[in-house]
Formats: C-alpha cells, sequence, structure tokens
C-alpha cells in the first residue's frame, strides 16, 4: 500500500522516522557482524542527510516567517544531543573506574573530553584511527565522531543559509557546497582516508543533500514521487547490502546511499514499510540506540562473548533496553524542556556547565595517569615501563616502518654486516617481529650474534603478502627479500600476527610453506615463529578485570577465545613444517597448557607481563620465548650452529 504522502496533519514525516530505523538498524548489523550487512556503516551517512534535511527545513521556515533567532537554534540542538550523550559518557567513566586498567582508562577520559567538545572526530582523526580497523575494537566512544561532525555543522550552517537567504541565493549557495565537499572528498579518500572519513569539509556535502532534498521536494511531479521513492530505497540497500570496509570509503561510492536516502525524502511517499510500527518505534529511540549500542557491544567484546546469533539477539535486546530508557529518562523530559518559554541562553549554559563538569573529571583522569593506585602495580605500569623508549627499542623508523613509510626508509644500519665470524640472523616480519628483537638483543645465548633485519607494521614476511594491512607490505618486502639474496645472513626469521592473518582469510600455512621453501633453496637456514597468544581487548586490562573478581589475584595463566585459533593454527604449522629443515619456534607450546596461557613471566628475579597490549610481547617475554628456544632445542640447536648459540 502506497499514500501519496507521508506528511501528516503535524508536518511530522514517518517516512523520515522509518529512515532512522533503517540508518540505526545497518550501524547496528554492521558493528554486531551481522552477516550480509557488511555495509551497514553507511547508517551514518542516511542519518547526515536526514539531519541536513530538517536543519535546513527549520532555519528556512523560521527565516521567511522572519523569527529565526540563532540562540533558539542551538538551545534546540544542544538540548537535543548533549544530555543523552553527557549520560552516557558519565555512566562509562564511571565504570571504567572499576574496570579499566589505568592506561586504557587514561584513554577513555581524553576521548570524553574529546567528545564533550564535540571533536571526538578530529581526535581521532588526529590519533590516526581507522575506523574499520580491529584495534578500534575496545574504543568505547568511537561512535561519537558522528556527533562531532554534526555539532561542528550546525554550528556553521546557520550562518550561511542566513546569509544565502538575505542575498536570494540558497539553492546556488547549496549546489556549489554540495559540488566543493563533494569534489574534496572523491580527491582526498585515496589520499588520506582518515581526513576524508572524519572531518566536517569532506562530510558537508551530505548533509547539503539533505537540504537540496527539501527544495527539491517541493518542486517534483506527483507522478514521479512512487519510483524517486523506490529508486531511493534500491541505493540505500545496495549501499547495506553490497559495500565493505576495505573499499575506499566515502569517496565516489559514498554517492549512493546519499543520493538514495536524498530521493526518498524528495519522495515524501508513504509505504508500509518506513511506516510499520516496528520501525516508527525504533525511528524515535533511534539517538539512544545509536549511542548505547556500541559500548553494548565493546563490552562484548571486552568479556570475549562469542559472536553468533543468539549473543548478538541478546546485545540487541539489550541496546534496546537501554535506548528505551534513556529516551524515557532523558530525552522526553528534555524534550517537554525545550518547549517551554524560558530563556534559550539558560539551556545553553546548562549544555555547556555540564559539557565542562565532564570534560574537567576526565582532564583529572588524564593529568594523574588514570589514577593507578586502583590497579595491583605489574598490571598499571606495564605500559609506562614499556613504552618510554619503546621507538628506540623497536628501532622503529630505522628497521622497522610504521603505516606511510616504504622502502627507502630502511636505514643502512639495518643491513650492516660484521667484520669478522660472527653469525648473523636476518629478522624478517611485522610489529611482531619487531618487538621480538627485544629478546634477540637482550639474550645472553645471543650476545656474538649481528641482528639485521626488515620490519614492518602490518606486513607479513611471506613472498606474496597480502597489502590489506599495510599498502607499502608488498615493496617493503621486496625490500626484505632483495637484502636477504645480497647480504646472505646465516640465518633467517620470520615472525608475524598469524593468528589475526588466518582469521581474515589469508592461507598463511601455505604462505609460510612457500616462503620457507624459497630461502632453504638459496641456501639460508630458516626460523619460523608460530603464532603468538594473543588476549582480547588486551593482557593488562584482561587482567584488570580478573583482579576486581577475585579479590586482587593476578591469575598466572588466562585463556581467551582467540587463542584456539592460535592452537589451530600451531598445530598445522607443526604438521606441516614436519622433516622440513626449516626450524619451528611455538609460542603457543611455550605459554600455553590446557587451563590458559602464561600471563607474566620471571627471568633473573624480574617479573613482568607477557605482553602489553593484545599480543605485543614485553622485553621479558621476547627474551623468556629466545630461552625456552633453546631449552626446548637444546643440542639439537648446538649441532647445527644455530645463531641461538654463543661462538
Amino acid at each position: 500500500m502506497m499514500k501519496t504522502s507521508a506528511t501528516g496533519v503535524t508536518g511530522f514525516r514517518r517516512d523520515i522516522n522509518g529512515l532512522r530505523a533503517v540508518a540505526v538498524l545497518a550501524v547496528i548489523l554492521f558493528h554486531f557482524q551481522v552477516p550480509g550487512f557488511q555495509g551497514g556503516f553507511v547508517g551514518v551517512d542516511v542519518f547526515f542527510v536526514i539531519s541536513g534535511y530538517l536543519m535546513t527545513k527549520i532555519i528556512l521556515g523560521q527565516l521567511s516567517a522572519s523569527r529565526f533567532s540563532v540562540l533558539d537554534f542551538f538551545r534546540g540542538r544542544l538540548t537535543r544531543i548533549y544530555p543523552p550523550m553527557l549520560t552516557l559518557i558519565a555512566i562509562l567513566v564511571a565504570l571504567g573506574y572499576l574496570f579499566l586498567n589505568p592506561t586504557d582508562y587514561m584513554v577513555l577520559a581524553k576521548r570524553s573530553i574529546a567528545a564533550a567538545a564535540s571533536a571526538s572526530n578530529i581526535l581521532f582523526y588526529r590519533e590516526s584511527s581507522d575506523y574499520f580497523s580491529a584495534s578500534q575494537k575496545s574504543n568505547w566512544l568511537l561512535h561519537l565522531w558522528s556527533l562531532g561532525v554534526e555539532v561542528q555543522f550546525y554550528f556553521v550552517y546557520p550562518f550561511l543559509l542566513w546569509t544565502a537567504y538575505r542575498r536570494r541565493c540558497v539553492l546556488p549557495l547549496l549546489v556549489i557546497l554540495l559540488l566543493a565537499s563533494f569534489a574534496l572528498s572523491v580527491w582526498l579518500t585515496p589520499k588520506s582516508q582518515a581526513v576524508a572519513f572524519y572531518l566536517l569539509p569532506t562530510r558537508t556535502w551530505e548533509f547539503i543533500a539533505g537540504g537540496l532534498a527539501l527544495i527539491g521536494g517541493q518542486r517534483l511531479p506527483q507522478r514521479l514521487r512512487a519510483p524517486v521513492y523506490w529508486v531511493g530505497l534500491t541505493l540505500i540497500a545496495v549501499s547495506l547490502l553490497k559495500y565493505r570496509e576495505s573499499m575506499s570509503f566515502p569517496g565516489w561510492i559514498a554517492f549512493a546511499p546519499v543520493a538514495g536516502t536524498a530521493l526518498v525524502i524528495i519522495a515524501s511517499t508513504e509505504t508500509r514499510f518506513l511506516s510499520n510500527p516496528v520501525f516508527q518505534r525504533l525511528g524515535t529511540i533511534s539517538y539512544s540506540l545509536y549511542l548505547w549500542h556500541w559500548p553494548v557491544w565493546v563490552a562484548a567484546q571486552q568479556y570475549q562473548l562469542a559472536v553468533g546469533p543468539l549473543t548478538q539477539s541478546a546485545l540487541f535486546l539489550v541496546s534496546i533496553s537501554l535506548a528505551a530508557v534513556s529516551y524515557r529518562l532523558i530525552e522526553v523530559p528534555i524534550n517537554s524542556m525545550r518547549h517551554k518559554a524560558w530563556h534559550p541562553g539558560v539551556a545553553i549554559c546548562g549544555v555547556l556547565v555540564s559539557s565542562a563538569i565532564l570534560a574537567s573529571i576526565g582532564w583529572q583522569i588524564t593529568t594523574h595517569s588514570g589514577l593507578p593506585g586502583r590497579v595491583p602495580e605489574v598490571i598499571s605500569g606495564v605500559v609506562n615501563r614499556f613504552s618510554v623508549d619503546i621507538a628506540k627499542r623497536t628501532r622503529s623508523g630505522v628497521c622497522f616502518l610504521t603505516l606511510g613509510q616504504g622502502p627507502s626508509d630502511f636505514k643502512d644500519s639495518c643491513f650492516a654486516t660484521p667484520a669478522g665470524p660472527k653469525k648473523t640472523v636476518f629478522i624478517w616480519g611485522d610489529s611482531y617481529a619487531a618487538h621480538l628483537w627485544f629478546g634477540l638483543a637482550a639474550s645472553k645465548e645471543t650476545a656474538s650474534t649481528v641482528l639485521l633485519g626488515a620490519t614492518s607494521a602490518g606486513c607479513l614476511p611471506l613472498l606474496d603478502a597480502p597489502s590489506a594491512f599495510n599498502a607499502d607490505c608488498s615493496r617493503n618486502n621486496k625490500r626484505a627479500i632483495d637484502e636477504i639474496s645480497r647480504l646472505k645472513p646465516d640465518t633467517v626469521l620470520l615472525f608475524g600476527r598469524w593468528t589475526y592473518a588466518e582469521e581474515r582469510g589469508i592461507n598463511v600455512v601455505a604462505g609460510i610453506k612457500k616462503t620457507a621453501e624459497f630461502l632453504l633453496e638459496s641456501g639460508r637456514e630458516v626460523i619460523i615463529v608460530g603464532p603468538n597468544p594473543e588476549w582480547q581487548p588486551n593482557l593488562p586490562q584482561r587482567l584488570l578485570q580478573e583482579s576486581f573478581a577475585h579479590g586482587g589475584v593476578i591469575p598466572a595463566a588466562l585463556s581467551d577465545a582467540s587463542q584456539q585459533v592460535t592452537k589451530s593454527l600451531d598445530a598445522r604449522l607443526r604438521q606441516q613444517l614436519e622433516g622440513s629443515p626449516a626450524r619451528y619456534v611455538s609460542p603457543y607450546s611455550t605459554f600455553c597448557d590446557p587451563k590458559g596461557c602464561q600471563t607474566m613471566v620471571s627471568i633473573d628475579g624480574r617479573t613482568e607481563l607477557v605482553a602489553y597490549d593484545f599480543g605485543h610481547l614485553t622485553v621479558l617475554g621476547a627474551e623468556y620465548i629466545v630461552r625456552a628456544a633453546l631449552r626446548e632445542a637444546g643440542e639439537q640447536l648446538v649441532k647445527t650452529n644455530s645463531p641461538f648459540t654463543q661462538r
């Protein structure tokens, strides 16, 4: 059934409320990893278009009635967005005191300050945060980037529209802004996706599309409304179902969801699809639902709830429940107050004071290093102890290249061979390999060994390494292979984040076997370090949670769902390399048993966590692997003149 107009007598549009439901459901299904909705991140773009339409309608409507007030506009927008958002942030900061380690608590506090200032998008851009990366699973406030963009738009748009209205050039201004912003987005996306994704200038056109939809909807003939409506829905549906996070977004491809939403708004047509009671209810609570669903998902990841239909359904129900409470206790009362004749300055001051209080709390947490007194020192100090000279220890920018660095950035010292008869080991891999350098450099058994190497963030040491994690991998790995051929080191050591690659469809076993055979044929001895056990979201935080749950006792071993993948891959690598001249070192066997994986190591009276994050080894953790490998190999390594043996 289709009606000619979706606008009721009050001006409320059920089709737009239904679009809100589509947008928030798309984002939730994407975040909750529901199969088939990998493009659900475009739900945010749908929200942007809707917001642009509503803001243009409000401002132009009030300007035409000669009653537009910037203060009234700001009061309406700020009291709509801030109270539910500040409540969410305050609750997370309070819970973080109990459940987050000092480093993560400090990060949360820093991000809460940015959120209170509507600058989350700017912060995440400055952090070079990839919205789609696995590391964002522990970012409690990741989703607030879109609210930062929206509020920033609110502070600029009224003045632009007011000026254009006075000069009678609203339509030309909107068209110019849309074309300029869209062109900037298309140009910047392949050059700096973080800029194009997070910042207002490259997102402005999406809001403007909503404003143009307001003007276009007034001129569209009735006979064209139904076809335009269905074309718009089709564009949105294709985006939701066919887009992937690996695509270069926003850029050109953001056009489809934005244009689709604008076309649905222009059509102003009511159908059962968007006007059904479920969508109408979800649309009504969509803002609170958007706010709460992501922290619910992050919490589930913290406690390692397996992703599946039952978990996803339960998390959705929890999100709905929290959203309903937020809507009833915060949005409804605030909305009723917004319509009362109280001075807009009072409301704006209330929002600003509340934001300032929350920001000051975040500042205190940040300046006091995440309040480490709450946490056992072995947990609270691991990151600080390790990160003081982490760049120096990993030889960052020297022999370990970060994202954006190419093969010419390797320094000559990485490939400086000794004059005497010393053994040489060439370390090749990603950041895991760069951290294993610690153990090799610190171990007494390798004191007479010269360490060479080329390591790059996100680059597996494979002949056919994928570039999905780092666009420079193929070039950086070619440099590593060329240097191995030139230098002819005694041994090549391969280490990477194998489990992460395996989970993303890369045939790690076949890749390692092919690479090892290539190196062996060139006369090199090959040592392969297998998959390292990991903890999600990170080891210090898991230990803190266990400590709170068990009266301050830190478990010596801890299991994690990801370790089953590590165990399986370790077994398959052992089997594949059986009988091969290549040596295999198993961190899984070193650290793990049926009860779980070792969380701390002790060497010469020093005690430290195995890893300082989800899996990167601490200095003692790396040294422990080297010593364990020596113990395990025993005389066999001595007889083969392994570089792990002092000569």
